[in-house]
C-alpha cells in the first residue's frame, strides 16, 4: 500500500518511493533533434560501452563488439569467399597478436635484465656474469625463436589467401 495524494491507496509504490532517482552517468554523444528525448541517440556509458537508442530500444557493446557487427555484415573482397575472409582478417589478427606479444617479450626482457644489472651493482658483485648473461640470452633468442617461426606461418597462410584472391578473382 502506498500514499496518494488523498491518502492510503492500493497498488504498487512510486516508482521512487523506495531508492529514489538513479543518477545518469551516460555521457551523450549525438541525438537525432536536441531536445527530443524520444530521438535515437548514442551515448557512451561509465564503463566505456558505446550505447544506441532507437525507438526506446537500446543496445550497448564495447567498441571492439560494434566493430565486429559491422565487420560480420561487410562483404568480402573480391575473389574470396566469407570463410576465406574470415581466416584472412584471422590471420592477421593473429599475425597482430603475435608481434605485439614478442614486442611484449622483448620489453619485459629489457626491464629484467636492467634489475639484474643494478641487484649486481648494489651488491657490489660484477655487473653481469658472463655465463648469467649468456642463459638469458640464449632464453631470450629462443623465445624469439618461436615468435618468428608461428610469425612467418601466420604470413605464409595470409599470402596463400591473397593469391588466391588473385588467381580467382576478377581480372
Amino acid at each position: 500500500m502506498s500514499a496518494g495524494p488523498r491518502g492510503p491507496t492500493a497498488g504498487p509504490p512510486e516508482p521512487f518511493a523506495e531508492h529514489g532517482p538513479a543518477l545518469n552517468t551516460d555521457r551523450e554523444l549525438w541525438r537525432e533533434r536536441d531536445g527530443d528525448f524520444y530521438a535515437p541517440s548514442v551515448f557512451v556509458t561509465a564503463s566505456g560501452g558505446i550505447g544506441v537508442n532507437v525507438g526506446g530500444t537500446v543496445f550497448v557493446k564495447p567498441i571492439r563488439g560494434w566493430f565486429a557487427l559491422a565487420e560480420a555484415q561487410r562483404a568480402p573482397p573480391a575473389g574470396l569467399t566469407v570463410e576465406e575472409h574470415g581466416r584472412l582478417n584471422g590471420t592477421i589478427d593473429a599475425l597482430r597478436d603475435q608481434l605485439r606479444e614478442t614486442q611484449d617479450l622483448l620489453a619485459q626482457w629489457q626491464r629484467n635484465a636492467a634489475l639484474a644489472v643494478e641487484a649486481r651493482k648494489s651488491s657490489g658483485a660484477p655487473a653481469a656474469a658472463p655465463r648469467d648473461w649468456e642463459e638469458a640470452v640464449a632464453s631470450r633468442d629462443s623465445l624469439l625463436d618461436i615468435q618468428r617461426a608461428q610469425i612467418r606461418q601466420l604470413s605464409a597462410e595470409c599470402e596463400r589467401l591473397r593469391a588466391a584472391a588473385a588467381r580467382d578473382g576478377p581480372a
